[in-house]
């Protein structure tokens, strides 16, 4: 199949994606209907057979161990969309970025920081993001988690297909 774009992501653990996915439910619908709740590695991945070759040589990389946070949103001039902040206390994402940093066509991707998506300004209009923000800026959201895969997925016209997963050694 041919897709429009490649990356790189982490999918939540399920208790995790739970919470995330009943606020996404409410405030987009289409967006949560087209991908479930994820941290982006890369955004474009360039070439998928080196993403997948350096993914299961690299004994560097483990499995990611991070924690989901507050919400906040985007500045205007990038859409003011909706996430939840996410950190990388064991910098375990962040050596996943630097095994992975020549496989992206957009290496700005790189300096990004990690999040998941909650409402989109994509799939979401400029109304419903201003009702999601009154309402989700006063969300409290702390939790640990853990992802032990990296998978590549695609991106077809409506809606984002797992090509592969690649398990990440655990901590």
């Amino acid at each position: 199949m041919r897709y429009r774009r490649l990356q790189a992501t982490l999918f939540l653990p399920q208790r995790t994606s739970v919470l995330v996915d009943e606020l996404r439910r409410r405030w987009d619908p289409v967006m949560t209907d087209r991908i479930r709740p994820h941290v982006t590695v890369l955004r474009r991945v360039s070439d998928a057979e080196l993403l997948l070759a350096r993914l299961r040589a690299a004994t560097e990389v483990r499995a990611c161990r991070l924690h989901l946070g507050a919400p906040a949103r985007a500045p205007q001039d990038k859409g003011a969309g909706i996430y939840l902040q996410v950190a990388d206390p064991y910098h375990d994402l962040s050596l996943l970025w630097s095994a992975l940093r020549d496989c992206c066509t957009e290496p700005d991707v790189l300096e990004r920081f990690p999040h998941v998506t909650v409402v989109h300004p994509r799939t979401a209009p400029p109304e419903r993001l201003s009702q999601a923000w009154t309402e989700l800026s006063h969300v409290s959201m702390s939790q640990e988690f853990v992802v032990d895969e990296v998978a590549l997925i695609g991106e077809t016209r409506d809606k984002w297909e797992t090509i592969e997963c690649i398990p990440l050694v655990a901590t």
